[in-house]
């Protein structure tokens, strides 16, 4: 067996780093921590300033993904309202193009059962276009009060 020259600690030794302090008989052993040296502490200041810059992207990409997904939902909200203004305009003119349709029947080659459907719908057509017209007449500029 070869022998290193390497020095071998005693087992009744303490390590360098801890200090001994004699109180009242009593043997009370303290860790003593030694501060950083340059090389660690530039370690740890470069891993930190590293950590923070990652956490900076991070939060930088999360206000930017939030700020797309804010711009999308106004968007899709636009399309949405866009979409159903549209639809309710097509409802309307199908709805002309119906009361026209009704309202220009001929009714002389049906029965009577049929006439009487079919001018119960006139009718209600006619009815609605009474009120119609009236609701706007009232609130007309011409016609102050109400058409009072």
């Amino acid at each position: 067996m070869i022998s290193l020259n390497t020095r071998r600690r005693s087992h009744d030794k303490r390590p360098a780093n801890e200090q001994s302090s004699e109180v009242a008989d009593h043997v009370v052993e303290e860790n003593v921590e030694r501060s950083l040296g340059k090389k660690a502490g530039k370690e740890r200041l470069r891993k930190w300033k590293s950590q923070e810059s990652c956490d900076a992207k991070f939060h930088k990409a999360l206000a930017r993904m939030t700020e797309d997904r804010r711009l999308f939902m106004a968007e899709r909200r636009a399309w949405v309202m866009k979409a159903d203004h549209d639809r309710g305009a097509q409802l309307e003119l199908d709805k002309k193009k119906f009361e026209v349709e009704m309202m220009s029947k001929d009714l002389a080659g049906m029965n009577g059962m049929q006439q009487a459907y079919f001018l119960n719908i006139q009718r209600k057509i006619y009815e609605d276009s009474l009120n119609i017209s009236e609701c706007t007449s009232d609130k007309s500029p011409s016609t102050p009060h109400g058409g009072v």
